[in-house]
């Protein structure tokens, strides 16, 4: 039974019985004694949801009077626009000092090691991202300018601060991995000025009527990209 919940596993030598902890630092913590069938364990959440959520949202209200960052929370789904994908994520808290990602199943993630953490968690996400950023985007912007007509010679993925995408004289465009996160219209976008940029490297005019002539409706999408940080997790 899937539950909308995040929570950690403890195994525990001294717990003869599940039991449930609720803190603002670790989130919910599920107990369970060793050979416990983890399985079991969204039935019983599941079962005491209504007292879950009450008690998390009175520690979030108590945590947001003192650090609103830190009632953001970690996440148990990643929503990418980009590719119309959900992702479930799971953590299972061990003795492990850091933090591992696997994917024990299609569009779930299991982070695994010190997940009371956020750091380490954070970062994990984020080098989960990067992967799935270059196994969607390149293939994307390699037909694009196929369909275009555009000739490219390389494609790489950063996580840049401030820049979506970038193209270097030598028609070799960078995308920022944080794109997965926007819809599929300002992917779309983003890899058409970059393309477009193959021709023309500069914002001259030349350029702009370039970009108008494959997206006639330009200006509304430059619009978007500007409040976009709307889109994008904390984590991220």
């Amino acid at each position: 039974m899937p539950t909308s919940i995040p929570y950690a596993i403890e195994v525990s030598r001294r717990a003869r019985h599940v039991r449930l902890k609720i803190s603002q630092n670790e989130g919910l913590v599920v107990v369970i004694p060793i050979g416990f069938d983890e399985r079991r364990v969204p039935e019983i959440i599941a079962e005491k949801a209504d007292w879950i959520k009450r008690t998390l949202k009175r520690l979030n209200r108590q945590v947001r009077s003192v650090n609103p960052e830190l009632a953001s929370g970690m996440p148990d789904r990643i929503l990418l626009p980009s590719t119309a994908e959900t992702w479930r994520v799971e953590y299972v808290i061990s003795k492990t000092r850091g933090v591992t990602l696997t994917q024990p199943e299609n569009h779930t993630l299991r982070l695994t090691g010190s997940v009371t953490n956020r750091t380490l968690c954070q970062a994990a996400l984020r080098r989960w991202a990067n992967r799935y950023a270059k196994a969607t985007l390149p293939p994307a912007l390699i037909k694009m300018a196929r369909d275009l007509g555009f000739k490219i010679r390389d494609v790489s993925i950063r996580n840049q601060r401030t820049r979506w995408g970038s193209c270097s004289r030598h028609k070799a465009i960078s995308l920022n991995q944080k794109l997965i996160f926007l819809t599929p219209d300002l992917v779309r976008y983003v890899m058409l000025h970059e393309l477009c940029h193959t021709v023309v490297l500069s914002h001259s005019q030349k350029f702009w009527d370039l970009v108008g002539k494959y997206d006639p409706g330009y200006k509304k999408k430059i619009r978007e990209l500007r409040g976009s940080a709307k889109y994008l997790p904390v984590w991220a």
